[in-house]
């Protein structure tokens, strides 16, 4: 789980000398601690940790990064967009490191324990459970009537309410936050009694929860509104995950794509109506990814928090659903507005430890078995050729494919890159010669003045051709593996 500075500001309150906190993120976002060992630059979303005598007179910092020196640092380290914490001289830099190691541990045990509580469908009582050593204060969880669904065990008032008490909401209504929280389910502080930090929790922008922490044990830190949206985040897949059990899982479109990739027939009524449900057509554009899950996803069944983090990713334009204990994501490109998807993706799939296959686009929803297969395909050839790298898409393989693979799970098409099929339909649509000028120069083993011979047109002519068909299928004619390829998929479409 990242971290938040205030988090760490409030872990090392009591060894601080002073702070400059140029990170004004009030998320999550921070990784675990390494020894700063002459890295050129102090990297976004990292900590540094180091001793006044190790540090340069200047270095280049990115927003986001943060440094806990053991002693101050230079002054132009404060001039830097750099959060930094300076801690007493005499403090072991070794016993810091480990002491904010301990912290992280704290809060990886508390979010694999939310994991669970959404994997194995517990209630949202057992979400506060395993809360209360978190927040130190009591946790209510109402439900849209504001009816107590959920709440601390260690209320020392020993409060017993059945509805979120009239006169803390009329307060909590009359806070000057109210309608931010109301509008943007951000944290908000009232007084009633004892004061209060709320928040709203909307499913597909309907509210369905509502989280109130009391302040009656311990006072409220900074970090409690930042920790109180990780908390109900988790509410949230709690609640979406136990009304999809309550739904008919026979007509919900990630039942249907897995009867298409087990080869068993859709009627387009069932097909239509799985579509609709997500604003879906059948003739939009898609992507198949194909996700390996690691073997500690699958040992701590992890998999439903994954699907979580990827849909997260993609809102209303992805479905996630696990096939033979790996992730297949079917992505509708005609609904995906965020151009930061891919970016967010990549940087899931680092932080994970996961690896993804990639299909090439397609239209036809009824076909999408073709595109698993590519997915998968993909991965597997992807770790083998290159297994440093986590994102293979399937035309960088879709040569190793043809050449180690039964070609028969796949149309002709699916196999040949894109610019060509489109080039054929340029050619029928527009009564030219582009694919018949590709085959016949590479019949004549790449001879132009032949190939334009055979063609009856002039040299000329035919390179202009040539540089023409280069543009449309945006392969380099040059490049043998790309003529080999060429060659294989122009016997695949029967030139």
């Amino acid at each position: 789980m990242h971290l938040n500075i205030s988090i760490l500001l409030e872990q090392l309150s009591d060894i601080i000398l002073c702070t400059k906190n140029d990170n004004y993120s009030d998320e999550l976002h921070l990784n675990r601690p390494e020894h700063y060992i002459n890295q050129e630059v102090l990297l976004c979303d990292h900590i540094y940790i180091a001793s006044q005598q190790s540090l340069p007179a200047s270095l280049k910092t990115e927003l986001g990064a943060c440094l806990i020196s053991v002693g101050k640092p230079p002054e132009d380290f404060f001039n830097k967009e750099l959060s930094i914490i300076c801690v007493k001289d005499e403090i072991n830099i070794l016993a810091l490191f480990n002491e904010v190691q301990v912290l992280f541990n704290q809060y990886d045990t508390w979010d694999q324990r939310l994991q669970q509580c959404v994997n194995y469908n517990t209630d949202l009582q057992d979400i506060i459970d395993v809360s209360d050593i978190i927040f130190r204060n009591p946790i209510y969880f109402s439900d849209a009537d504001y009816r107590i669904l959920a709440e601390s065990k260690n209320n020392p008032l020993n409060i017993k309410y059945n509805y979120i008490p009239e006169k803390c909401l009329t307060d909590l209504k009359q806070s000057e936050n109210y309608e931010q929280m109301w509008n943007n389910e951000i944290p908000t502080f009232s007084d009633h009694d004892y004061r209060h930090l709320s928040i709203v929790v909307r499913s597909q922008g309907r509210f369905v929860l509502f989280i109130s922490i009391m302040e009656a044990r311990a006072p409220f830190r900074e970090s409690d509104p930042i920790l109180l949206r990780h908390m109900a985040h988790y509410a949230l897949l709690n609640y979406e995950q136990n009304q999809v059990h309550e739904q008919n899982h026979f007509t919900s479109l990630n039942y249907i794509l897995k009867q298409y990739l087990n080869k068993q027939q859709v009627t387009e009524q069932t097909l239509e109506k799985a579509l609709t449900s997500h604003s879906w057509k059948a003739n939009h554009n898609f992507n198949f990814c194909f996700i390996e899950l690691s073997e500690m996803d699958i040992r701590y069944n992890m998999i439903k928090s994954q699907c979580a983090q990827i849909e997260k990713i993609f809102t209303n334009s992805a479905i996630v659903f696990e096939y033979h204990n790996n992730l297949c994501t079917v992505i509708n490109l005609s609904l995906l507005s965020d151009i930061k998807t891919e970016t967010k993706l990549h940087s899931l799939l680092q932080s994970s430890n996961l690896r993804l296959g990639k299909s090439k686009e397609f239209s036809d929803i009824n076909n999408v078995r073709n595109y698993y297969i590519q997915a998968s395909s993909a991965l597997e050839l992807g770790k083998h050729l290159n297994p440093n790298l986590h994102y293979y898409k399937f035309e960088d393989y879709c040569l190793e494919y043809i050449l180690n693979s039964p070609c028969q799970n796949l149309t002709p098409e699916s196999l040949c890159p894109d610019g060509l099929i489109k080039m054929r339909e340029y050619d029928k649509n527009h009564n030219t010669q582009y694919v018949l000028t590709l085959k016949t120069y590479i019949d004549q083993k790449f001879n132009a003045t032949h190939a334009a011979k055979k063609m009856f047109i002039h040299r000329t002519t035919l390179l202009e051709r040539l540089n023409k068909i280069s543009t449309f299928i945006n392969m380099d004619l040059d490049n043998p593996r790309n003529c080999l390829y060429l060659m294989i998929a122009l016997v695949l479409l029967n030139y």
